[in-house]
């Protein structure tokens, strides 16, 4: 029994004694009766707070297990995911670009990077086989071909998880592959022999395509071929890598309820080749960390070789084509005799600067042109030739002939020029040459060599 029903009853019986006694000759007053209601009221307050506070500490606890059991199934879930993720970080650690690279290992699902570590192409999921080192590639594929009218009118798509190229990459290292292709059929033939006007000619119902989208047709089948009514099947074993993997099947036709036929094809299996130990390919990457270390160094001591070239490019920016020019002239050739000299000039214009802040560009004594600026340069030469003889001049840079013409019409006064285009480094040098005596009266610029910087170019 409650304490609530407990203390009306309590309540109750006091009453009914109240009224026993004043009946007995006792008499209550009206405030004891009145103390005993309060009392009796004050009772049922109390009951029912207690009531209220045990409803909530319910409803709390329902809250907290119903908050268990959520976070309960987030952590599930949570260490499934942890687990998955684990699972293929474990597989990733042990990436190999072959099954050989990693043959120290069980049996079982790794990540092949064929390319090279982290190349080119993803890696991909493959499984090895122990000690063997046999990689298997891909799922087995099973399909039933839809019934159709038309010659090859029913196509299956066999997918593979790894880049195409990768595969291609493992066929052509793996000194043999093979996938095995099954064939199950009821009264549905692979090749028939029919009649045309000619004799008689193949005609092939069933074909795979190859890695390169080609097709190709399946031998004749010692069971399909005799075309009866229970189910039969052939087997073929493709080998050829250069083909290899098969990407799809296709048949037809396939008209009668009877005719069934229906396809298998294996995983991928490829043999093991020589694959470098990751110990080695490590030695190979400490190599060449080691080499660009080395390489760091040399350009970290170089700065000031850098710092140079920064400031070779900056002269070089403020070295514009046409900054650097000269225009040398010769007015007479008094007591000059044939052979080969060495042409000076009476005058000499020239920029105010040849590019290293000298100004001497070409002199008049000399007449010869040193470069101080690097780039391609333009030269111009004019003169007149004695009537009564040849003219015969050339271009030379550094003792070497760039440049010739020749002119051996002795009727008149001709005029004998040439122009050359030279690429200059700083220090070479370039002057003219003549072989006869040219003409030169002293009345004016008989003779001209002028030669400006079309490209500045960086040391």
């Amino acid at each position: 029994m409650r304490s609530f029903e407990k203390s009306l009853i309590i309540t109750f019986t006091c009453l009914v004694m109240a009224m026993c006694q004043e009946t007995s000759g006792t008499k209550y007053s009206l405030e004891q009766v009145g103390n005993i209601i309060q009392q009796f009221n004050e009772t049922i307050e109390a009951e029912k707070l207690e009531k209220v506070k045990l409803q909530s500490t319910i409803s709390n606890l329902q809250a907290e297990l119903e908050s268990f059991k959520n976070q309960s199934n987030a952590n599930k879930e949570m260490n499934e995911k942890e687990m998955i993720e684990i699972n293929r970080l474990d597989k990733m650690s042990r990436t190999g670009t072959s099954c050989s690279s990693i043959a120290n290992l069980e049996s079982g699902t790794f990540f092949l990077d064929t390319d090279g570590l982290k190349i080119a192409e993803a890696p991909y999921e493959a499984f090895c086989k122990m000690p063997e080192r046999t990689t298997v590639v891909g799922n087995d594929f099973s399909s039933t071909f839809d019934r159709c009218d038309a010659q090859f009118c029913s196509e299956k798509q066999i997918q593979y998880s790894a880049p195409m190229p990768q595969l291609k990459l493992l066929l052509k290292k793996s000194p043999s592959c093979e996938q095995e292709v099954k064939f199950e059929c009821q009264t549905a033939k692979i090749v028939d022999i029919q009649k045309t006007q000619n004799g008689f000619e193949e005609v092939s119902y069933l074909q795979w395509r190859d890695s390169n989208g080609n097709y190709n047709n399946f031998s004749s089948g010692e069971n399909c071929d005799k075309n009866g009514p229970q189910m039969m099947s052939d087997t073929f074993k493709l080998t050829d890598r250069t083909l290899l993997p098969v990407t799809a099947v296709r048949y037809g036709p396939l008209r009668f309820e009877l005719q069934q036929a229906k396809i298998f094809v294996s995983k991928l299996k490829c043999d093991p080749y020589d694959d470098p130990a990751i110990g080695d390919r490590l030695d190979d990457i400490d190599s060449k960390l080691e080499k660009l270390k080395t390489t760091t160094d040399d350009i970290s001591n170089n700065a000031d070789r850098l710092d140079d070239v920064d400031s070779k490019l900056e002269k070089l920016k403020t070295t514009q084509a046409g900054t650097i020019w000269f225009d040398a002239s010769r007015t007479s050739m008094d007591g000059w005799t044939d052979g080969w000299i060495t042409i000076t000039y009476n005058d000499v214009k020239k920029s105010s600067t040849t590019g290293d802040g000298s100004p001497d560009g070409i002199s008049t004594s000399t007449g010869i042109f040193i470069c101080a600026i690097k780039g391609a340069y333009k030269f111009d030469f004019a003169a007149v030739k004695y009537y009564s003889k040849s003219g015969n001049i050339r271009l030379m840079q550094n003792g070497n002939v760039q440049n010739y013409m020749l002119n051996t019409d002795s009727s008149s006064h001709n005029i004998v020029s040439l122009i050359a285009i030279l690429d200059l480094v700083p220090g070479d040098k370039v002057w003219m040459e003549t072989h006869k005596k040219l003409y030169a009266d002293g009345s004016g610029r008989r003779i001209t060599f002028t030669g400006f910087l079309l490209e500045a170019k960086e040391n």
